[in-house]
């Protein structure tokens, strides 16, 4: 299922790199104040962004809108606000390579 439209350009820009950066620093962040796997909690990003909702214990995310090069995510639990971010198009289709390279990074 494809969001977006393909870029003219394949480079990846700094400006986007500093959203996967931000956007996973605070997955990791929601995953272990909440005793989730990082992983899940992607996997649940990606549900929401193809079910507009999806939930993770008892985390409810929602995909609150989609771009061409982005979508914002909304992260609560029960009434509270947990966190909202965008995640770029790049980090939602190679979820598992940009949480592997950002763990690699901050594990130096």
């Amino acid at each position: 299922m494809k969001f977006w439209r393909q870029r003219e350009t394949s480079e990846y820009s700094n400006v986007d790199r500093k959203k996967d950066d931000r956007a996973i620093g605070s997955l990791s962040i929601i995953a272990e104040n909440h005793g989730i796997n990082p992983e899940y909690l992607v996997n649940a990003l990606l549900r929401a962004l193809r079910n507009n909702e999806s939930k993770c214990r008892k985390l409810c995310i929602e995909c609150r809108q989609k771009t061409d090069d982005y979508a914002i995510f909304l992260i609560t639990k029960k009434e509270d606000v947990i966190s909202q971010f965008p995640v770029t198009r790049r980090m939602l289709q190679k979820p598992k390579k940009v949480l592997v390279d950002y763990v690699k990074y901050e594990g130096r």
